[in-house]
């Protein structure tokens, strides 16, 4: 059998294009929006806290019904799920950053439930994509790195343009405003483009033998018959997802709590605060291709290990700063900021590998089931982090809007220690991964041989 020939780059673009307007409202959703709520809106931290846990918890459980409906229904097609989870973020997006004057907590509310639906539409699709794009890993790789690199120059973007606009005079709100109508907008040109490449191709099974005859319910029951359990079987996926799920929650806390860490902890001003996101995300981006260059010389689950452990030696790092000593806090971000680049494309390829190990191993489809359930703990562990570290801050008598004595002990536990913490533990559950790079080339080669004895068949 012929290999298949390297990806081009126009495939790679119309592919990754999508990363962008993904990454455009991350920052303002994830960073800035839950604090302004807080210092502007006048809701409290508490409030916050929980309409993020809530809906987040709406938010997970939406991944798995979205993932098995795509192994169930595998001719639906990938850009129309996109494209109708677009139609329902755009107006989310504008009503969370115009948030009716006398139902703040309700705005809030809803427009995370909307935005958070049309999210998983969109998302879930998107990652399930990239298995089926090109059979090797490098390639895979490849256009991870490419999805990444423009999610991360989204994010530049996102974080660069509320300071460039209000340089300009316009106040956060308008920043925002413009920044969802910049994002609409690149949503629609990228989901344009990857409507023009070629539908994802589903692998034949060898599926059990149901007489031609027997009734739909007599398939349904001998296919479930069949299928184990997605993650007490695929013990590999389930370490995965809880390596995952862990390192997300050391991502979330410094997240939430970086716009209150920066004025409260380190005293400083907006701009400066901006100046830290820039740095932050454009040492993720210049991080890339020196991970995937690694990624040939090191295995990805123990480079993984490498980038957690340099982003635990720099949190600890962070509590020892005060205002005095805000400057060390550059080294900081651009340390964690490399992480992050790490984080962003290593992981996807090992899904991806995993995936190709569980069709292997248990010859079914459930492509979309998988990586609908690593999404799914992304977005607990981001809804977990947000809301314990608002709760958490509140009931320790946190004030955001206050300007008196606050327990910055607390800020610096949550945003520091906390991440240190769950990344020791991600790093002893993934340290001696065992699907390497050559033992998924040689699953790769006997899927191949598989699927030919199916379509000769």
């Amino acid at each position: 059998m012929n290999a298949r020939p390297p990806l081009t780059q126009a495939t790679l673009w119309r592919y990754s294009a999508l990363g962008l307007p993904q990454a455009l409202p991350t920052v303002a959703v994830y960073v800035l929006l839950p604090t302004w709520y807080a210092e502007e809106v006048g809701l409290s931290l508490v409030q916050i806290g929980v309409i993020l846990l809530l809906t987040r918890l709406f938010d997970v459980i939406t991944d798995p019904l979205v993932g098995i409906f795509m192994d169930r229904h595998p001719r639906v097609r990938l850009t129309s799920l996109t494209l109708t989870g677009g139609l329902i973020c755009a107006p989310a997006l504008l009503l969370l950053v115009n948030p009716f004057v006398h139902q703040p907590a309700a705005s809030l509310l809803f427009s995370l439930v909307l935005l958070y639906a049309g999210w998983t539409l969109i998302q879930i699709p998107y990652l399930a994509w990239l298995p089926r794009l090109h059979p090797d890993s490098r390639e895979r790789n490849r256009a991870t790195a490419y999805r990444e690199a423009l999610a991360l120059c989204g994010l530049v973007l996102s974080a660069a343009l509320p300071v460039l606009l209000g340089l300009a005079g316009l106040g956060l709100q308008q920043s925002l405003n413009a920044l969802v109508i910049l994002a609409i907008a690149a949503g629609f040109v990228a989901l344009q483009a990857l409507r023009g490449l070629a539908q994802p191709r589903v692998p034949t099974q060898a599926l059990p033998k149901v007489p031609l005859k027997a009734s739909h319910k007599a398939r349904a029951d001998s296919l479930c018959a069949r299928q184990p359990s997605l993650f007490r079987d695929n013990r590999l996926a389930l370490r995965l997802l809880l390596s995952w799920f862990i390192n997300g929650l050391a991502n979330g806390f410094p997240a939430i709590l970086f716009p209150l860490f920066v004025t409260a902890y380190l005293d400083a001003n907006n701009q400066a605060r901006a100046l830290y996101i820039l740095l932050y995300f454009a040492a993720a981006i210049l991080s890339l291709p020196l991970w995937q260059y690694l990624t040939l010389k090191v295995s990805r689950a123990r480079l993984w290990c490498l980038a957690m452990l340099a982003a635990i030696l720099a949190f600890g790092c962070a509590p020892l700063l005060s205002a005095d000593t805000a400057l060390w806090f550059i080294p900081i971000c651009l340390i964690t900021g490399t992480a992050l680049g790490a984080d962003l494309t290593l992981p996807h390829v090992m899904q991806a590998e995993v995936s190709d190990w569980d069709r292997y191993r248990f010859g079914a489809e459930r492509n979309a089931s998988l990586f609908a359930c690593w999404n799914m703990a992304t977005k607990l562990a981001l809804g977990l982090s947000a809301g314990c570290a608002f709760v958490l801050l509140g009931a320790g008598g946190f004030d955001a809007a206050a300007s008196g004595a606050q327990p910055l002990w607390l800020l610096a536990l949550l945003y520091a220690l906390v991440p240190c913490t769950c990344k020791a533990i991600a790093i002893a559950l993934l340290w001696n991964f065992p699907l390497s790079q050559r033992r998924h080339q040689a699953i790769q080669r006997r899927l191949a041989r598989r699927q030919e004895g199916v379509e000769a068949a």
